[in-house]
């Protein structure tokens, strides 16, 4: 039986309370990271990640302020 998250198309999910989701980022990337990251929590921390997860010029999308 294929997952929701497969069927959308995801190769890989991470999870934040057990992931260090920058470096697994760095990992899958070969060092480049993500070229957009979206951050719609509201909460410091999870800016943070996003922003430790992109590449060089990429873009960061924060909705929360």
């Amino acid at each position: 039986m294929t997952t929701p998250v497969a069927r959308l198309g995801v190769g890989v999910v991470l999870d934040p309370t057990r992931d260090d989701v920058p470096a697994r980022v760095r990992e899958l990337t070969d060092g480049l990271g993500v070229d957009v990251a979206f951050d719609a929590s509201g909460r410091q921390i999870s800016l943070d990640t996003a922003l430790g997860s992109l590449r060089k010029r990429a873009t960061a999308v924060n909705l929360a302020v």
